[in-house]
């Protein structure tokens, strides 16, 4: 999904989780979970570039377009909203956590329904166990990697 999808899912979700909380801590946060989970998209560009990168057009093309090269995406990982939401379940949640953490569930699940990934390419461990090349990422270039790998 573009930054500007993101934005707008952003936005509707923190609509909802105000029915919930009125807490505008909890509601900023929720907003910026859902946004600012793609940092690590530029964390990505900025380790396999081995440069910074000031343009979004750029770092779009980059994470939507280019297969080739390793994908790290450490934030987007469903083990750490399971770690978030066992917590949540343990303790009472401040709503900036709260929030932070709706945001985030709410964009790691339509990037998992709109995204052309592999079902548990949002795994971190998954990723790790290949060794995180993008091949592993994509739908349309994963059999072709394991057919590859296997030679």
């Amino acid at each position: 999904m573009t930054l500007e999808k993101h934005i707008v899912l952003s936005a509707a979700t923190t609509a909802v989780f105000s029915v919930f909380s009125p807490s505008w801590p909890g509601l900023a946060a929720c907003f910026l979970g859902g946004v600012l989970i793609d940092l690590d998209h530029f964390l990505d560009y900025c380790i396999i570039k081995r440069t910074v990168c000031f343009s979004i057009k750029r770092l779009e093309d980059y994470c939507l377009n280019e297969k080739a090269g390793r994908l790290y995406l450490i934030l987007h990982s469903h083990e750490l909203l399971i770690a978030g939401w066992i917590a949540v379940s343990f303790f009472r949640p401040d709503p900036v956590f709260l929030g932070l953490l709706f945001g985030v569930t709410v964009h790691m699940i339509f990037d998992q329904l709109l995204n052309p990934v592999y079902p548990l390419a949002y795994f971190l461990t998954y990723r790790a166990w290949f060794g995180f090349p993008k091949k592993v990422f994509f739908n349309d270039d994963f059999a072709a990697y394991l057919k590859e790998r296997q030679s």
